[in-house]
């Protein structure tokens, strides 16, 4: 019986996979990570009521992605072996995504990739991630650019020191000469382009796991549009993304949760090492980014420069 890990799992996608997980008879437990006790324990309350699950089968644990001592703090806080970790926490970062953590690093880098990465990165120095365990990243189409909202990521150079300008928010890259709209999409389109080479690098890294980058897809009436900078919320950011679910360009949570589903438990549809996005600019079937993108998602020294960049700077 797999026990599961969800981060940012209180609410909207992570909460209704979540639910779904409930339901299968692989799941023996399942572990909210949140940022808010409170929320998470409401989390588990309503679980329980939705699903006839006893609340045994559910705990939680505190989780901030912006802060590496409150990743090391949750890894302390798991225990026995985690079979199935779903990093599904993330976010845009808002009008503060490029301001600086206590750590060092850009926020918008934080909530996207250290943050994911310290969590995986302890939960194996610890010895709390099963040798065979099935770990998937929420990426996004972002990360491969989704104009014309966002660019085409293209590193200046594939190697450790260009990823780290990105992550403590010196970049040689072209977008902080954008507007701020423009700056704020491309800052968190690298930064899910880093968090997925840094994944695709760890499944080279870990044979016996299967680890994948899979997005949930453009997505209405979640948190997301919170986490916009304040110009675009005031233009009604949710309202447009509901909107655009009626000419097939955002779907319902419900549909988020169940690709999610399908990537962890269908291993041939989601083998190892892969990216899996929409077919289409915002919607479509999930599919293999690397054959359409290989100077990305097919480039090794990509994936070990992100790799060296994050492991270095998630061990400061």
């Amino acid at each position: 019986m797999a026990r599961i890990l969800v981060t940012g799992a209180n609410q909207g996608i992570g909460y209704l996979t979540c639910a779904k997980l409930a339901s299968e008879a692989s799941t023996g437990s399942i572990v909210l990570a949140c940022r808010d006790s409170a929320k998470a324990q409401g989390a588990v309350q309503k679980l329980v009521r939705e699903t006839g699950r006893p609340e045994s089968f559910f705990s939680t644990v505190l989780l901030d992605l912006t802060s590496l001592t409150s990743v090391r703090a949750c890894v302390a806080a798991v225990t026995g072996s985690v079979d199935v970790l779903l990093l599904n926490a993330g976010g845009i970062g808002g009008d503060d995504h490029l301001m600086l953590t206590p750590d060092g690093i850009t926020r918008v880098c934080a909530m996207n990739v250290t943050g994911s990465a310290a969590l995986f990165e302890g939960l194996l120095e610890a010895k709390k991630l099963a040798p065979a365990a099935v770990v998937v990243y929420a990426s996004s189409e972002i990360a491969r650019g989704m104009a014309p909202f966002s660019y085409m990521p293209k590193f200046a150079a594939a190697d450790e020191a260009c990823m780290t300008t990105h992550l403590v928010g010196q970049p040689g890259c072209g977008y902080f000469r954008l507007l701020p709209f423009m700056k704020v999409m491309n800052s968190y389109g690298y930064a899910k382009a880093i968090g997925t080479l840094y994944f695709q690098n760890a499944a080279a890294d870990h044979p016996k796991m299967r680890i994948v980058a899979a997005s949930p897809g453009s997505t209405h009436s979640t948190s997301a549009a919170n986490g916009t900078p304040k110009i675009m919320q005031c233009m009604g950011m949710a309202t447009q993304m509901w909107l655009m679910s009626f000419v097939g360009m955002s779907h319902a949570p419900s549909v988020a949760a169940q690709r999610y589903l399908d990537v962890l438990l269908l291993a041939d549809k989601a083998p190892s090492g892969t990216f899996l996005a929409s077919s289409g600019v915002f919607e479509g079937e999930l599919v293999d980014q690397a054959p359409w993108y290989p100077q990305l998602w097919a480039n090794r020294q990509l994936q070990q420069a992100a790799a060296a960049a994050v492991k270095k700077v998630i061990a400061k």
